[in-house]
């Protein structure tokens, strides 16, 4: 790959200001031209051709040209306010625009996301230069050797860098701000290149974004720099341990603004004393996953259906939430947290309409509560359309890392309460931060579950046994013998996942300590709306008669999908 250096991104800026072109430089255009005292004939040759004929403008009228947003001479992309003096400046005196009067006249230079990979030593030109912007290029590394012994600002963010090394030989020794956000910084072998001998005189520095751990030990070398006033640190793995800004606030005690956010007396008064407790300082956060109110599901069963329904099979329905997170460090729950949790869970509630959806929801609660049991109830059964299995740890394919996590199954009900919460104890933070900024999916799950009668070969010996004396008593025992419930067995649940929509978590790399969100899916397609909707009937005899039987119900079904299905979001407590 060849090297664009920022020297030559810079000319080839300069290009675009066209210095020497109308309604710059000297020209028929330009009055100047015809002034031989604010010529330098040696340098710049005048245009003395008859041919041109062009009428000459006022410099107040080129200005203009400049200056209006609708003029065609007027520069869309400005690269900083420096440019805009420099044309106007050629305007005004073309004759003092040359290459030796240009690199003095730069004090700020902003090349953003222009390509540049290589700072040459070509910068050392620029004998004027305060502040340098290369942000959002391809910089890998950088020689020292090669900034301008004047800058005070240095903004490198969104490169490549993955070591302080070369920035720290022999850096600006007027530097007072330093950007290195949003680019590879991790090894805690990078924090001895922040202590005091290289940055006597820093005030300001940028290491938003990297992934930066071990935050006592980052303390220990920024305690050196006695002059920072200004520190960004949010968006790195150590931003999210509870205790990261009380202990860097109680840790430097000069700090005037951390994170954007400035450090009143009252905060420091609050942490005081904090920075002595390292113990209290540990690489791990906590997240805690909130699930509230469900509400939007349309009714699974046709009311016309439950007047006449068959006997068998049995349908069941039930809904639960899935959302995907990393996988958990163990915790040590107490039998407090035990009985807290086991307080807050949901149990399934009776909502059936008919005796035999009583019995089914029923025998579905049961098999809920037996789920409940097991260690691995909180993990969601597989969430796609239509497609059977039992409820199973189901990792997804682009990151084995992360499972899916489910709420109780619950039958249907036109709003349902979750009331569901889980904590999520991480210690691979930088894990945590990639997973952050990728988002948390969730999605509302419904499971079909078919029973039928149980045949065991005890049930058909009995009813061959009484075949021949039930003919004999069927005029005394009719009526009077009560019918036996009947064993039930049930065949593998069907998820079709009715709804799916990912969760932005960015703000709580950005020092959010809860994100609360509603999501909203749309309109939710049920299975009864789907067979109402036209091009899905049977062609036959008896197509018309059931598009009119199912008329009405079709039209009721997507009616009631209107409303959105909600749950709340994720929070992160911080605490000490």
């Amino acid at each position: 790959m060849n090297k664009y250096s920022a020297y030559t991104a810079f000319q080839e800026q300069l290009q675009t200001l066209c210095l020497k072109e109308f309604p710059c430089g000297i020209g028929s255009w330009n009055k100047t031209h015809f002034d031989s005292g604010t010529c330098r004939s040696s340098t710049v040759p005048l245009l003395e051709d008859p041919a041109l004929g062009a009428e000459e403008e006022e410099p107040a009228t080129l200005i203009e040209y400049l200056s209006s947003v609708h003029s065609p001479w007027h520069l869309s992309e400005s690269w900083g306010p420096a440019a805009d003096q420099l044309r106007e400046l050629a305007v005004r005196s073309p004759a003092l625009i040359d290459t030796a009067f240009i690199l003095s006249f730069f004090r700020s230079m902003r090349i953003v996301d222009k390509g540049v990979s290589e700072i040459g030593e070509d910068l050392l030109k620029f004998v004027n230069l305060d502040e340098l912007i290369l942000s959002a290029n391809y910089i890998t590394e950088i020689n020292s050797a090669h900034l301008p012994r004047t800058l005070k600002v240095l903004e490198l963010c969104a490169n490549e860098i993955s070591s302080m090394k070369g920035i720290s030989c022999s850096p600006p020794a007027g530097l007072t701000h330093l950007g290195l956000g949003y680019n590879k910084l991790s090894s805690p072998s990078e924090y001895k290149y922040l202590e005091a001998s290289f940055w006597p005189v820093l005030l300001s520095l940028d290491l938003s974004f990297n992934n930066l751990v071990d935050l006592p030990d980052l303390v220990c070398k920024l305690s050196s720099l006695s002059r920072l006033r200004t520190l960004v640190l949010m968006g790195n793995p150590l931003a999210l341990t509870p205790s990261y800004r009380g202990f860097l606030v109680d840790s430097l005690p000069k700090l005037a603004l951390l994170d954007d956010v400035r450090v009143l007396p009252d905060e420091r008064h609050h942490f005081k004393g904090l920075a002595k407790r390292k113990e209290l300082i540990v690489d791990e956060a906590k997240v805690i996953v909130s699930i509230g109110t469900v509400q939007g599901i349309p009714n699974p069963v046709n009311p016309a259906e439950t007047e006449n329904p068959p006997e068998y099979p049995i349908v069941s329905y039930s809904y639960h939430v899935t959302y995907e997170f990393l996988n958990d460090h163990p915790l040590s729950t107490t039998d407090e947290e035990r009985a807290d949790q086991a307080k807050k869970t949901p149990t399934c509630c009776d909502s059936a309409r008919t005796r035999n959806s009583v019995q089914s929801s029923q025998q579905h609660q049961e098999s809920t509560h037996e789920e409940s049991r097991n260690p691995s109830a909180d993990t969601a059964p597989p969430a796609g359309n239509m497609t059977p299995g039992p409820s199973e740890n189901k990792v997804p394919e682009d990151d084995s890392s992360v499972r899916l996590h489910c709420t109780p199954k619950v039958p249907w009900a036109g709003q349902i309460e979750s009331e569901y919460r889980k904590v999520h104890l991480q210690r691979d933070l930088r894990s945590l931060k990639q997973f952050l900024l990728r988002g948390m999916r969730i999605s509302v799950v419904e499971q079909k579950v078919l029973s039928w009668p149980a045949i065991t070969m005890e049930s058909v010996s009995a009813k061959a046994d009484s075949k021949g004396g039930a003919k004999a008593d069927k005029g005394k025992e009719k009526g009077k013998k009560k019918k036996e419930p009947v064993a039930l067995r049930h065949d593998a649940p069907i998820c079709r996942t009715l709804g799916s929509l990912r969760v932005k978590l960015e703000s709580l790399l950005l020092g959010e300590n809860h994100l609360e969100s509603l999501c909203d899916f749309g309109v939710l397609i049920t299975e009864q709306a789907a067979k109402a909707l036209p091009g899905k009937a049977k062609k036959g005899k008896d197509n018309k008669k059931k598009e009119e039987k199912k008329g009405k119900t079709g039209r009721d079904s997507v009616a009631s999908q209107k409303t959105t299905t909600s749950t709340k979001g994720t929070e992160r407590d911080e605490y000490i």
